[in-house]
């Protein structure tokens, strides 16, 4: 399921702002506010990542003052 991992462990969640929302196309985001599921799937997993994760432990693993992670969507996410 989308809120249990595979390894049951804890999930992170990266919250966009609202500078990213503006850059989604209108389509996606009507879908988001229409209360599409399929895409409100599709956009939660691509903002959450496995394990949990606080403001230091980020910046303590962050090389070059970045870090990429894996999202539970298959896509990478880099924080700097």
């Amino acid at each position: 399921g989308l809120m249990t991992p595979e390894d049951g462990g804890q999930l992170t969640l990266f919250v966009p702002d609202d500078s990213a929302f503006d850059r989604m196309g209108e389509e996606a985001r009507n879908a988001l506010v229409e209360g599409d599921f399929a895409t409100a799937d599709t956009f939660l997993k691509a903002h959450l990542v496995s394990g949990r994760y606080t403001l230091q432990e980020l910046n303590a693993k962050a090389k070059d003052n970045t870090l990429t992670l894996t999202t539970l969507a298959g896509t990478k996410i880099t924080l700097v």
